[in-house]
């Protein structure tokens, strides 16, 4: 039928395969398996912009930017007209799981690390918990709480308590 017909992005950005999609004021936000992540208009297949972001990469979206977590361990911040680059985190253990955004900060899960709670405006970490189990599932964030389902089964819900420091120094893998 008519209503499932999308013509693909004209360069082929995201044909070898999609790793997450948003919908956003009638465009669609891809997510590629060439570490792309491209704004389509999807009525025409033309690409508004396009931003390098690493394989595997998760979104999640604000009132004005996109966090892309990917499986190295990066987190992107990019702006969500433009796709211009805002900052980023990088070395986190990844893979990262899916993106969600609290009240003054962005958490990401991770099989090895558990759940990372980052600084939306500066990058950096401003907490760490580890699960038994690690986390391969994205948390789900709701104002100043965290929810992650643990490797093990166990569903945990975090309250944070203060807003992340601007300076804390990145998480590195020692």
């Amino acid at each position: 039928p008519d209503w499932i017909k999308v013509p693909p992005a004209k360069r082929g950005v995201v044909t070898d395969g999609i790793w997450d999609l948003r919908l956003d004021d009638g465009d669609a936000i891809v997510a590629g398996s060439r570490g792309t992540i491209c704004r389509i208009n999807p009525s025409t297949g033309s690409e508004k912009w396009c931003a390098e972001v690493g394989d595997g990469a998760r979104l999640s979206l604000t009132d004005d930017k996109i966090v892309a977590a990917n499986f190295a361990g990066d987190i992107h911040f990019l702006d969500r007209r433009s796709g211009a680059r805002l900052g980023a985190a990088r070395g986190l253990e990844g893979p990262l799981t899916a993106p969600a955004w609290g009240k003054d900060f962005v958490a990401v899960g991770s099989p090895k690390a558990g759940l990372l709670l980052v600084n939306p405006e500066s990058g950096a970490l401003g907490f760490r918990r580890a699960c038994k189990g690690g986390i391969s599932a994205g948390p789900a964030a709701q104002g100043d709480r965290v929810y992650v389902v643990t490797g093990m089964g166990r569903v945990t819900a975090l309250q944070v308590t203060r807003r992340l420091p601007p300076d804390w120094k990145h998480y590195r893998k020692d």
